[in-house]
Parts: C-alpha cells; sequence; structure tokens
C-alpha cells in the first residue's frame, strides 16, 4: 500500500503545528497511524489532542506538549525535527500545495482499501455493500474540493491590498509591483526580447528580487551551463563584475529636482569588486550570510537545449520535492523556445507547451516565469511586440512584457517594458535603467512620459536646459 514520505509526512507535521487554517482539516482526514516513524506519530497525537483541545494549531506550544520526550530524546530527534519546523514555517511553506498532495494520497489510499474491502463484499454475494464502498471512496475527492465563491463573499475580494487574496512575489520593478503585477502564484509570466537584449539576465533578476524576499527558487536553464548561472547570481547578489575593469564603471541614475520629480539621467562613477579579484571569496560569504538559513532557497538546474517537455520539468519537481523536501515558489525557465519542440507542428506546440507550463503553476500554487524571443516586428514595437513562430503566447500567459531598446537608449544604459495583464491590472510602459555590467536589470524605474521620443536622449526628452545644467 503507498506510503505517505518522509519529506510530506514532515511538511504536514509543519501544517499540524503550525497552521490555524489547515490544522483541523489535518486533523480530520490523516489517521495518526500513517505517521511513521514513531516520534513522527508521538508528535502528531500531541497536535491532535491539543487541536481537540484548543481549537487551534499549537504553534510554540507544541514543545511545552513534548517536554517528557525532549528530555528523554539522548538522539535529539524530536528537537531536530521541530528546528526543521520551525524553519520551513518561518521561511513561507507553500501550504495550498501541500494539501493539494496530501488530498491525492488520501483519496488514493482510500480507493486502495476501498478496492480489497469491495472485493472482499463482492466474494460474500454483497454486490450493493461492495459498491457503496467504492462510491464513498471516490465521493472522498469531491468533498475536499473548493467550494467556490458566491455573491456574499463580497468582502473577500474588495480588499485594498490585493495581497490579501492573490500573493504576489516582488519584482523589485516598484511600477510593477506598486500595480499588482508581480510575479503571482498560479499565474505564467512570460518576457518578450530581442536576441542579446537580457533574458537571461531577466532570469536572474526574477529569482533574486524573489530569494531576497524570502520565497523558494528553482531555475532551469536550457541554453547556459548551471556553473555560469550561479555566477550571475552571485554578481547580482553582491554587485560585482565578471572581471576586473582597468576603467572605473559608469551606471545611470535619475537626477530629481527638488520636489523628487525626475528631470533626466547622469552617468556616474562606480567602483565595484570583481568575481577575479583576490580573497573575494570572503567578500561573497560575508554577504551571502544574510540569507541565513535560507541560503538553500535557490536550485539551479541545466538541461540540453530542446531536450525536456513541461512533463519532464515536473517530473524534476517531484524529484526535489522526494529528495529535498524542497517546494518551490518561483520556477524560472530560460527559456521556453529551448523546450523539445514538435518541429512538423511548432508554432502549435509552443503554445501548448506555454499552456503546460500555465497548468504546473496553477496545480503546484507557484509562479512561473520565462522569457521568449521576439521576431523583427516584434523589436521594432514599442508596446506588445510579436512574438518569434507563435501569435499566441500573449493570449496564453498572465502577465505578458515586452521589452523594447533603441540604440541611444542601449547607449544610455536605459530601456522600455511594456506591461500587458489578463486580469486588467495595467497596460502601461516602464522606463528602466539597467547594468550589465553588475547583472542589474532594474536599477530604477519609471512610467514613461507621454512625450517621451525613444531616439533621442532622456536630457532631450524632459526638455533639460544642458547650458544650465
Amino acid at each position: 500500500m503507498t506510503e505517505l514520505s518522509k519529506a510530506n509526512q514532515e511538511n504536514v507535521i509543519t501544517l499540524l503545528c503550525f497552521d490555524n487554517e489547515n490544522c483541523k482539516f489535518i486533523k480530520t482526514v490523516v489517521p495518526i497511524e500513517l505517521f511513521d516513524p514513531p516520534y513522527y506519530r508521538t508528535i502528531a497525537k500531541k497536535a491532535y489532542a491539543y487541536i481537540e483541545r484548543y481549537q487551534q494549531a499549537p504553534k510554540e506550544h507544541i514543545a511545552d506538549e513534548l517536554e517528557d520526550q525532549l528530555l528523554k530524546d539522548k538522539e535529539e530527534r524530536y528537537k531536530d525535527l521541530l528546528n526543521n519546523m520551525f524553519i520551513s514555517w518561518t521561511q513561507g511553506i507553500n501550504s495550498k500545495y501541500i494539501i493539494e498532495k496530501l488530498v491525492d494520497f488520501i483519496s488514493s489510499r482510500k480507493f486502495e482499501q476501498a478496492l480489497v474491502e469491495g472485493a472482499t463484499e463482492h466474494k460474500k454475494g454483497d454486490t450493493n455493500k461492495a459498491k457503496q464502498i467504492i462510491r464513498d471512496a471516490l465521493d472522498f475527492k469531491y468533498k475536499t474540493f473548493d467550494d467556490g465563491l458566491t455573491l456574499k463573499d463580497f468582502r473577500k475580494v474588495i480588499s485594498s491590498n490585493e495581497e490579501d487574496h492573490d500573493i504576489i512575489i516582488p519584482t523589485g520593478i516598484k511600477e510593477l509591483d506598486n500595480n499588482g503585477v508581480g510575479l503571482n502564484r498560479k499565474q505564467l509570466t512570460i518576457l518578450q526580447a530581442a536576441v542579446r537584449k537580457g533574458k537571461s539576465t531577466a532570469c536572474i533578476h526574477a529569482g533574486t528580487r524573489s530569494l531576497l524576499s524570502g520565497y523558494k527558487v528553482c531555475h532551469i536553464s536550457l541554453e547556459i551551463v548551471k556553473e555560469i548561472v550561479l555566477q550571475r547570481y552571485i554578481q547580482a547578489i553582491c554587485g560585482l563584475t565578471q572581471r576586473q575593469y582597468s576603467n572605473i564603471i559608469q551606471s545611470p541614475v535619475f537626477v530629481k529636482d527638488g520636489a523628487g520629480d525626475i528631470n533626466g539621467v547622469e552617468m556616474v562613477t562606480i567602483d565595484r569588486g570583481a568575481l577575479t579579484d583576490e580573497n573575494i571569496g570572503d567578500e561573497i560569504e560575508a554577504q551571502l550570510n544574510r540569507f541565513n538559513r535560507k541560503i538553500n532557497n535557490l536550485i539551479i538546474a541545466d538541461f540540453p537545449s530542446r531536450s525536456i517537455t513541461p512533463h519532464d520539468i515536473e517530473a524534476y519537481l517531484d524529484y526535489l520535492e522526494k529528495s529535498k523536501n524542497f517546494i518551490p515558489d518561483l520556477l524560472i525557465i530560460d527559456y521556453i523556445l529551448m523546450l523539445q519542440l514538435d518541429a512538423k507542428n511548432f508554432r502549435i506546440d509552443l503554445s501548448d507547451k506555454s499552456l503546460q507550463l500555465r497548468r504546473l503553476a496553477a496545480e503546484r500554487n507557484m509562479a512561473v516565469f520565462t522569457p521568449v524571443q521576439a521576431n523583427r516586428q516584434g523589436i521594432k514595437q514599442a508596446s506588445l511586440g510579436t512574438v518569434g513562430e507563435s501569435f499566441s503566447l500573449p493570449q496564453n500567459a498572465d502577465v505578458f512584457l515586452t521589452y523594447n531598446q533603441t540604440p541611444a537608449e542601449e547607449k544610455s544604459k536605459i530601456a522600455r517594458l511594456h506591461v500587458n495583464t489578463r486580469a486588467g491590472k495595467g497596460n502601461f510602459t516602464v522606463l528602466m535603467l539597467q547594468n550589465y555590467d553588475i547583472m542589474a536589470y532594474c536599477l530604477d524605474s519609471c512610467i514613461l512620459p507621454d512625450n517621451y521620443n525613444y531616439n533621442q536622449s532622456f536630457d532631450q526628452n524632459m526638455n533639460i536646459d544642458e547650458e544650465e545644467e
């Protein structure tokens, strides 16, 4: 009979002990004998008793409930498990996905039991009882479905804080985050950009911002080896250059007046360390120490181009969950055109793969981010461009971002990012300051001015008198 894996048990016990929303459900559907080894079962028993008594999760009181066990525990198994549970809970645990997996497991187990019991009753000649046993087992899954919303639930959707019902992972681009256009759980975000216009750097940016906000990130590279990807993460987190430069780096900053309004861009010199500096490892280690226990929140994997499908990615995520108890909040795929695609039906298959990624996001309660390459027409457009090989990707994505940059803008280290969302949260363009020398996809940003001319300098756009400056 199928058993609940040790990693899954630890996640379930964590919710049982810390999550007021789900602890009663777990107590109701999970038989105590499913927890194994015995000390898992003991913690679950103590939690069940506490929930029965106080109608809420024990949280820090679970240690009080286990006082006798902790005193006698020479191997510190209880202490280690409680520490792991506390770390998982404080770091942020994907409770919705864990509960959905638990429901699938319990459903499967009940069905296995029902088949055995139903067969026994059928042999006895009681076919009706056998059918009822099977129906009851199947009905368990139906009873755990979400009840949906009615008009009486209006208070759940009128909150001024959208994060109450939309879990948004910040992008670090304030105009997107302030408009609720972050990397949303259960949603697919696609970034369109031209060749060598920072698609992989955008992936690093999304991953870095998520890590800094305490989320777990799985970064799958189909184009760049994982060692280089890790190197770029280190650059982005620590603000380092790839190698020592003979000249000090120039970096753009907004020029603001006394009222705080932006009226230009100027270059400033910055002096940063490089990955090739002597003893740079000690400096990197010191900066990474700020992640504390969350330093393991990033996993980078690489696969050969055109070698895997979304189903393979799903299998890899299952492996991470079972072997490392790692459940990502954000999945980055760099990039979607490098998935295994049917050459004879390329456009149709690419569209289907994007929908499969969207399904993965919904089923696993995570955000999915992937870039795509624009064709020539898309490169020239200022807003929603045309994706190479598939016109359906903008329609399939929940959030579709279009990156544009003229030669004049590239020289000034500025670029435009147009935002288009399925949920109607915005259709606007952001002007970003960048510095790829230190893996900075967005140093600062503002809403694009209405009279902005892509082929002029920013100062000319803002009508700044250079002689006065």
